[in-house]
C-alpha cells in the first residue's frame, strides 16, 4: 500500500486542494461581487448583509460553505425568502449558500457570534445598531 502525499501533506488517501491566503481572498472578492448586487436589487432600501463563518474568518476549506447573515429590519416574508434563496441558487457559485434572516435568530450567542467575527458586505448603521440594541437589552453584548 502506497502512501498518498500532494503538496507536501499527507492526504489519509484523498488528494484535498490548498490554497494560498491570496487565492481564499480572491474567492471571496468574487463572491461577493456576485451577491452584493444581487441583495441590492432584490431588497432595495435598507438592508444589512454579513458573511459570517469560516469564509470570514479565512480558514475555509473545499467544502466549506458560504454562511450569510442577511436583516432588514423584520423578518423576510416567506415569498420574499423563497425568491431570494432561488436568485441565489442561480448564481455561478460552485459552494452552498447558507442563509440566516437575523429577525428570526433565537439565539442570542449567535447573533453576537455573527456580529463580532462576521464581516458586513452592506452596512446600515441603524439596522446594526437596533440588532446591538437587541443584544444589550437581553445582557448579552
Amino acid at each position: 500500500m502506497s502512501s498518498l502525499w500532494w503538496r507536501g501533506k499527507w492526504c489519509g488517501g484523498k488528494v484535498t486542494e490548498t490554497k494560498t491566503a491570496g487565492q481564499k481572498t480572491k474567492a471571496k472578492k468574487r463572491y461577493r461581487e456576485l451577491i452584493v448586487p444581487l441583495v441590492k436589487r432584490r431588497f432595495p432600501g435598507e438592508v444589512l448583509l454579513i458573511l459570517h463563518g469560516s469564509l470570514a474568518r479565512g480558514d475555509q476549506v473545499r467544502s466549506s460553505d458560504i454562511d450569510l447573515a442577511i436583516y432588514k429590519g423584520r423578518p423576510l416574508s416567506a415569498r420574499e425568502w423563497l425568491q431570494f434563496t432561488r436568485d441565489l441558487d442561480e448564481l455561478p457559485i460552485l459552494r452552498k449558500i447558507d442563509l440566516i434572516d437575523l429577525a428570526e435568530v433565537g439565539d442570542l450567542a449567535l447573533l453576537k457570534e455573527i456580529l463580532e467575527s462576521g464581516e458586513v458586505w452592506i452596512e446600515s448603521r441603524d439596522l446594526l445598531k437596533s440588532l446591538k440594541e437587541r443584544l444589550e437589552s437581553s445582557g448579552n453584548w
